[in-house]
C-alpha cells in the first residue's frame, strides 16, 4: 500500500461518516492547526475560553494545579502560573551521565483519522526470535496487516528505522519507498506517554527513541552526519515524508533527554479533551439542538468536577480485560466549558464548541469516551447509547450533580454509555 492510496481509505472511511462526524469539525481543525506547525510557523493558540463556569473555584485551584500547563497549547498560559511552569522546567533538565546511546523526546501531532492508532500491528516484527538464524520478515505495507491504515508507531518505525537502528542496513532504501520494503532486522523501539485507539488524534503525544549509533547516513544523499545532528534531521526526515504523501503527522520537537527518561513510566499525569460543535461550519449559526446543548454544560461541569481529586474504581468505564494492575484512577481535572475557534476572518463565522477537559494520574483503556458518553447521557437525563444525539426530548433535568460519581462507585459497565466517537478526543499531553 503506498500513500495515496492509504489517503484514499481515509477520503471513504470519512464520506462514510460524514453525517455522524459533522459535530467534530472544531476538533479536526485545532489537529490542523498543530500539525502546520511542521512548518516552523508561529501558529498560535486555536481556543479561547469564553464560558467557564464556578469561576472563582477554579481560579484559586488553578495556582496549585499544575495539570493546567499541558493546554497552555491550547488556550495560552496561565498568568498565576508561571513559578510553577518554571519549576517543573528546572526538574526536567537534570544533569544526566554520559551514556553510549543517544535518548531522543519526541513531541508528535498526528489526525487520528489518518491511523489505526497508535500501536504498531505488525507485532511479530518486535519479537527477538523472528530474526533468529537470518530469518528475514515478509513485506508489510505501512506498519499494518491486511492493507489497513497505517499506525503512528509503525508509520515513525518506518521512516526513522533506516538511520537510527544499529543493526540496520546502511545502505536502506528511502523514506518514501518504506512502506513497501522488507525488515530484515528488528526495528528500533519507540515507547509513548499514550496509545491512543483508532480514530484519536493528538497534539503533544510524548514519544522516546534511542539509537547507539554515532553517525548516521543522509539517505537523500548518502552524506554521513554526526550523531549531534540527529535531533533536527529526525524531524525534518519525518515531517518531509509526512508532508510529501499528505498523511496528518508533524513532529513538533526533538530534545535529547537522559537515559532514565520513560515517557509512560515517568508521566505523572495525561491530559484528554473531548471538543463538541455547536454552530454549522458553513454558516456559524446555532442550531436549536446546539442551543440545547448549551444549556447542559453547567451541570456538566457540575458532575465532572464531582470526580475531582479522589482515586476511584473506573473499571465500568474501561474496555475489554483489563490489563493493568489497578482499576484506580485519580482525576486531577475534569471540566466543561464552551470555547471559541480563534482562527476566524469573519466574526460572523466564530466557531463555538463544548469542551471536556480531562487530566488524571492514569486512564484505562476507552476511559476518557465512556466517561465523556456517560456524562453527556446524565447532563441530558436519559438513560440511551447515543450519547452525542442532542434531540429535543433528550433536554430532560437531572435530580442530582453526583450522579456520574454515583455510576463510577456502582462499578457496573451496564450502567455506562457505549464510548463516544473517537474524532471528537485529543490527546492534549503529559506531565512530566
Amino acid at each position: 500500500m503506498n500513500g495515496s492510496t492509504g489517503h484514499s481509505s481515509v477520503k471513504n472511511q470519512n464520506n462514510d461518516n460524514c453525517q455522524r462526524e459533522s459535530i467534530f469539525q472544531t476538533a479536526g481543525m485545532v489537529v490542523d492547526h498543530f500539525l502546520s506547525a511542521r512548518e516552523n510557523q508561529d501558529v498560535g493558540f486555536p481556543l479561547t475560553k469564553i464560558h467557564t463556569f464556578n469561576r472563582n473555584r477554579e481560579e484559586q485551584e488553578e495556582v496549585n494545579n499544575n495539570s493546567i500547563d499541558l493546554f497552555d497549547p491550547l488556550f495560552g498560559p496561565c498568568m498565576n502560573h508561571k513559578d510553577i511552569k518554571r519549576t517543573l522546567r528546572k526538574n526536567t533538565n537534570k544533569k544526566q551521565a554520559k551514556s553510549k546511546r543517544v535518548n531522543l523526546k519526541v513531541t508528535i501531532a498526528y489526525r487520528g483519522a489518518d491511523f489505526c492508532g497508535w500501536e504498531d500491528q505488525r507485532h511479530h516484527l518486535y519479537r527477538r526470535e523472528s530474526f533468529d538464524h537470518g530469518a528475514i520478515i515478509g513485506q508489510n505495507h505501512s506498519s499494518t496487516l491486511n492493507n489497513s491504515l497505517p499506525s503512528v508507531q509503525g508509520a515513525l518505525v518506518d521512516v526513522l528505522d533506516p538511520i537510527l537502528n544499529e543493526r540496520a542496513n546502511a545502505a536502506s532504501t528511502p523514506p518514501d519507498q518504506h512502506l513497501s520494503s522488507e525488515h530484515t532486522t528488528r526495528p528500533i523501539e519507540i515507547k509513548v506517554a499514550g496509545r491512543t485507539d483508532a480514530g484519536v488524534n493528538a497534539i503533544a503525544q510524548m514519544c522516546r527513541i534511542r539509537t547507539r549509533k554515532t553517525s548516521f547516513s543522509d539517505p537523500h544523499t548518502n552524506q554521513t552526519k554526526s550523531i549531534d545532528e540527529v535531533d533536527t534531521f529526525v524531524k525534518y526526515l519525518v515531517n518531509e515524508h509526512a508532508k510529501k504523501i499528505g498523511l496528518g503527522l508533524s513532529i513538533t520537537s526533538v530534545e535529547k533527554v537522559g537515559d532514565d527518561f520513560h515517557p509512560t513510566f515517568c508521566a505523572s499525569c495525561r491530559a484528554y479533551a473531548y471538543l463538541i460543535d455547536l454552530d454549522n461550519i458553513e454558516t456559524g449559526v446555532k442550531s436549536q439542538q446546539a442551543r440545547m446543548m448549551t444549556d447542559i454544560v453547567p451541570k456538566l461541569d457540575s458532575m465532572l468536577r464531582s470526580l475531582e481529586d479522589q482515586p476511584l474504581d473506573y473499571i465500568a468505564f474501561s474496555y475489554g480485560k483489563v490489563k493493568t494492575q489497578t482499576t484506580f484512577c485519580r482525576l486531577i481535572r475534569a471540566r466543561a466549558g464552551i470555547v471559541k475557534w480563534n482562527q476566524c476572518d469573519s466574526e460572523n463565522l466564530a466557531r463555538e464548541a463544548i469542551c471536556i477537559e480531562l487530566v488524571a494520574d492514569r486512564f484505562l483503556r476507552r476511559m476518557v469516551r465512556i466517561l465523556v458518553a456517560t456524562a453527556l447521557r446524565e447532563a441530558y437525563g436519559v438513560k440511551s447509547d447515543c450519547s452525542i444525539d442532542c434531540r429535543e426530548e433528550h433536554l430532560i433535568s437531572h435530580e442530582t450533580s453526583n450522579q456520574l460519581l454515583n455510576i463510577v462507585k456502582m462499578r457496573d459497565r451496564t450502567q455506562c454509555a457505549r464510548a463516544a466517537p473517537a474524532s471528537g478526543l485529543i490527546f492534549v499531553g503529559a506531565g512530566y
